[in-house]
Protein backbone atom coordinates (compact mmCIF):
# COMPACT_ATOMS: atom_id res chain seq x y z
CA UNK A 1 0.00 0.00 0.00
CA UNK A 2 1.30 3.49 -0.81
CA UNK A 3 -0.68 5.96 0.80
CA UNK A 4 -0.85 9.19 3.17
CA UNK A 5 -0.74 8.82 6.79
CA UNK A 6 -4.42 10.14 7.30
CA UNK A 7 -7.70 8.64 9.01
CA UNK A 8 -9.12 8.09 5.49
CA UNK A 9 -6.25 5.80 4.55
CA UNK A 10 -6.56 4.42 8.29
CA UNK A 11 -9.89 3.41 6.86
CA UNK A 12 -8.86 1.60 3.64
CA UNK A 13 -5.99 -0.28 5.35
CA UNK A 14 -9.11 -1.53 7.65
CA UNK A 15 -11.22 -2.97 4.97
CA UNK A 16 -7.84 -4.44 3.39
CA UNK A 17 -6.95 -6.37 6.75
CA UNK A 18 -10.69 -7.44 6.45
CA UNK A 19 -10.13 -9.33 3.74
CA UNK A 20 -9.05 -13.03 4.62
CA UNK A 21 -7.21 -13.46 1.42
CA UNK A 22 -5.58 -10.44 1.15
CA UNK A 23 -1.76 -10.17 3.38
CA UNK A 24 -0.24 -7.15 3.58
CA UNK A 25 3.78 -7.10 2.58
CA UNK A 26 4.45 -3.77 3.02
CA UNK A 27 3.22 -0.08 3.42
CA UNK A 28 4.48 3.37 2.82
CA UNK A 29 3.74 7.13 2.84
CA UNK A 30 6.87 8.26 0.63
CA UNK A 31 6.58 8.59 -3.10
CA UNK A 32 10.22 8.64 -3.57
CA UNK A 33 11.32 5.12 -3.36
CA UNK A 34 8.21 3.70 -3.20
CA UNK A 35 8.66 1.88 -7.06
CA UNK A 36 11.83 0.72 -5.68
CA UNK A 37 10.03 -0.14 -2.40
CA UNK A 38 7.55 -2.82 -4.04
CA UNK A 39 10.65 -4.23 -6.53
CA UNK A 40 11.97 -5.37 -3.54
CA UNK A 41 8.80 -6.86 -1.69
CA UNK A 42 6.97 -8.22 -5.01
CA UNK A 43 3.81 -8.12 -4.20
CA UNK A 44 0.79 -9.20 -6.55
CA UNK A 45 -0.83 -5.74 -6.06
CA UNK A 46 -0.06 -2.33 -5.14
CA UNK A 47 -2.85 -0.20 -3.94
CA UNK A 48 -1.84 3.50 -4.57
CA UNK A 49 -3.65 6.48 -3.03
CA UNK A 50 -3.70 9.66 -5.06
CA UNK A 51 -3.21 12.85 -5.03
CA UNK A 52 -0.12 12.21 -2.86
CA UNK A 53 1.16 14.87 -1.29
CA UNK A 54 -0.72 16.95 -2.99
CA UNK A 55 0.30 15.85 -6.47
CA UNK A 56 -1.03 13.30 -8.67
CA UNK A 57 0.53 9.82 -8.29
CA UNK A 58 0.00 9.12 -12.03
CA UNK A 59 3.62 9.28 -12.94
CA UNK A 60 4.56 6.88 -9.76
CA UNK A 61 2.00 4.46 -11.47
CA UNK A 62 4.07 4.31 -14.65
CA UNK A 63 7.68 4.26 -12.60
CA UNK A 64 5.81 1.01 -10.93
CA UNK A 65 4.88 -0.42 -14.41
CA UNK A 66 8.92 -0.01 -15.83
CA UNK A 67 9.86 -1.71 -12.51
CA UNK A 68 7.48 -3.81 -11.84
CA UNK A 69 5.56 -5.19 -15.05
CA UNK A 70 3.39 -7.76 -13.99
CA UNK A 71 2.46 -6.28 -10.16
CA UNK A 72 -1.56 -5.05 -10.43
CA UNK A 73 -2.01 -1.36 -9.59
CA UNK A 74 -5.20 -0.29 -8.15
CA UNK A 75 -5.47 3.74 -7.75
CA UNK A 76 -7.38 4.97 -4.87
CA UNK A 77 -8.48 8.14 -5.81
CA UNK A 78 -9.61 11.36 -3.27
CA UNK A 79 -11.79 12.53 -7.15
CA UNK A 80 -11.77 12.48 -10.44
CA UNK A 81 -8.28 13.09 -12.31
CA UNK A 82 -9.67 13.65 -15.57
CA UNK A 83 -6.25 14.75 -17.30
CA UNK A 84 -4.28 12.15 -15.76
CA UNK A 85 -6.34 9.37 -16.95
CA UNK A 86 -4.39 8.47 -20.27
CA UNK A 87 -1.58 8.45 -18.22
CA UNK A 88 -2.95 5.51 -15.52
CA UNK A 89 -3.97 3.65 -18.96
CA UNK A 90 -0.45 3.97 -20.25
CA UNK A 91 0.18 2.16 -17.34
CA UNK A 92 -1.90 -0.39 -17.54
CA UNK A 93 -3.37 0.35 -13.98
CA UNK A 94 -6.09 -2.87 -13.06
CA UNK A 95 -8.67 -0.46 -11.37
CA UNK A 96 -9.61 2.91 -10.89
CA UNK A 97 -11.58 3.49 -8.17
CA UNK A 98 -12.71 6.92 -6.69
CA UNK A 99 -12.85 6.42 -2.73
CA UNK A 100 -15.40 9.29 -2.28
CA UNK A 101 -18.23 7.65 -4.26
CA UNK A 102 -18.28 4.40 -2.75
CA UNK A 103 -19.33 2.84 0.62
CA UNK A 104 -16.95 0.55 2.63
CA UNK A 105 -18.88 -2.50 1.37
CA UNK A 106 -18.72 -1.49 -2.47
CA UNK A 107 -15.07 0.07 -2.45
CA UNK A 108 -14.59 -4.11 -0.63
CA UNK A 109 -16.18 -5.60 -4.05
CA UNK A 110 -14.88 -3.27 -6.05
CA UNK A 111 -11.32 -4.03 -4.73
CA UNK A 112 -12.06 -7.77 -5.09
CA UNK A 113 -13.27 -7.36 -8.31
CA UNK A 114 -10.46 -5.86 -9.37
CA UNK A 115 -7.60 -8.03 -7.59
CA UNK A 116 -9.44 -11.60 -8.38
CA UNK A 117 -11.25 -10.64 -11.58
CA UNK A 118 -8.63 -7.86 -13.65
CA UNK A 119 -11.65 -5.92 -13.76
CA UNK A 120 -11.28 -1.45 -14.04
CA UNK A 121 -14.16 -0.52 -11.51
CA UNK A 122 -15.20 2.47 -11.46
CA UNK A 123 -18.33 4.40 -10.51
CA UNK A 124 -21.18 6.31 -12.47
CA UNK A 125 -19.59 10.03 -13.06
CA UNK A 126 -16.09 8.20 -13.56
CA UNK A 127 -17.25 5.76 -15.89
CA UNK A 128 -18.62 8.75 -17.65
CA UNK A 129 -15.31 10.35 -18.12
CA UNK A 130 -12.68 8.04 -18.48
CA UNK A 131 -13.82 7.26 -22.53
CA UNK A 132 -11.33 5.69 -24.64
CA UNK A 133 -8.93 6.06 -22.16
CA UNK A 134 -9.92 2.90 -20.39
CA UNK A 135 -12.82 1.75 -23.14
CA UNK A 136 -11.31 -1.67 -23.68
CA UNK A 137 -11.80 -2.44 -19.53
CA UNK A 138 -14.05 0.16 -17.72
CA UNK A 139 -16.68 -1.26 -16.28
CA UNK A 140 -19.73 0.98 -15.63
CA UNK A 141 -22.19 0.80 -12.41
CA UNK A 142 -24.98 2.61 -14.13
CA UNK A 143 -28.28 3.11 -12.57
CA UNK A 144 -30.77 0.84 -13.59
CA UNK A 145 -34.94 1.09 -13.66
CA UNK A 146 -36.78 -0.08 -10.59
CA UNK A 147 -36.32 -3.29 -9.99
CA UNK A 148 -38.60 -5.67 -7.66
CA UNK A 149 -36.68 -8.55 -6.55
CA UNK A 150 -37.66 -11.70 -4.91
CA UNK A 151 -37.20 -12.92 -1.16
CA UNK A 152 -34.68 -14.94 -1.98
CA UNK A 153 -32.57 -13.03 -4.94
CA UNK A 154 -32.18 -9.98 -2.23
CA UNK A 155 -31.21 -12.42 0.10
CA UNK A 156 -28.41 -13.95 -2.21
CA UNK A 157 -27.70 -10.24 -3.66
CA UNK A 158 -27.15 -9.53 0.44
CA UNK A 159 -24.47 -12.68 0.63
CA UNK A 160 -22.73 -11.33 -2.39
CA UNK A 161 -22.83 -7.66 -1.07
CA UNK A 162 -21.17 -9.19 1.95
CA UNK A 163 -18.25 -10.83 0.28
CA UNK A 164 -19.94 -14.06 0.83
CA UNK A 165 -19.01 -17.43 -1.35
CA UNK A 166 -22.29 -19.34 -2.76
CA UNK A 167 -21.55 -21.61 -0.59
CA UNK A 168 -21.73 -19.47 2.41
CA UNK A 169 -24.83 -17.62 1.18
CA UNK A 170 -26.50 -20.96 0.43
CA UNK A 171 -25.54 -22.63 4.02
CA UNK A 172 -26.61 -19.08 5.42
CA UNK A 173 -30.56 -18.51 3.87
CA UNK A 174 -31.26 -22.58 3.90
CA UNK A 175 -30.99 -23.05 0.10
CA UNK A 176 -29.05 -25.53 -2.20
CA UNK A 177 -25.89 -24.36 -3.79
CA UNK A 178 -27.69 -24.90 -6.61
CA UNK A 179 -29.99 -23.42 -6.03
CA UNK A 180 -27.96 -20.45 -5.15
CA UNK A 181 -25.87 -20.89 -8.16
CA UNK A 182 -29.32 -20.37 -10.41
CA UNK A 183 -30.52 -17.16 -8.79
CA UNK A 184 -26.64 -15.70 -9.36
CA UNK A 185 -26.65 -16.92 -13.37
CA UNK A 186 -30.22 -14.89 -13.54
CA UNK A 187 -29.31 -11.78 -11.86
CA UNK A 188 -25.94 -11.73 -13.48
CA UNK A 189 -27.88 -11.94 -17.01
CA UNK A 190 -30.48 -9.39 -15.24
CA UNK A 191 -27.88 -6.70 -14.67
CA UNK A 192 -25.30 -7.16 -17.11
CA UNK A 193 -23.06 -8.64 -14.28
CA UNK A 194 -19.83 -10.81 -16.27
CA UNK A 195 -19.11 -12.04 -12.42
CA UNK A 196 -20.64 -12.70 -8.84
CA UNK A 197 -18.06 -9.89 -7.51
CA UNK A 198 -19.14 -7.48 -9.95
CA UNK A 199 -22.83 -8.34 -9.76
CA UNK A 200 -22.59 -8.14 -5.67
CA UNK A 201 -20.55 -4.39 -6.10
CA UNK A 202 -24.12 -3.27 -8.41
CA UNK A 203 -26.31 -4.66 -5.95
CA UNK A 204 -24.57 -2.37 -3.02
CA UNK A 205 -24.07 0.62 -5.61
CA UNK A 206 -27.85 0.55 -6.60
CA UNK A 207 -28.63 0.19 -2.95
CA UNK A 208 -30.91 -2.80 -3.84
CA UNK A 209 -29.94 -4.32 -0.69
CA UNK A 210 -29.32 -3.15 2.81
Amino acid sequence: MIGADTLVWDGLRTIVARMPDVELAGETFEPRGAAEAVALAAPDAVLLCSPLQGRSSAGLARRLRERCPGVKIVVLAEGLEAEDLPTYAAARVSGYLVVGALNAAALQLGLRAVLQANLVVAADAVAAAVGAAFSAGALAVTRSPAVVLKEREQAVLRGLAAGLTRDEIASAEHLSVRTVERIVATLAIQFDAPSAFVLGMKAARLQLVS
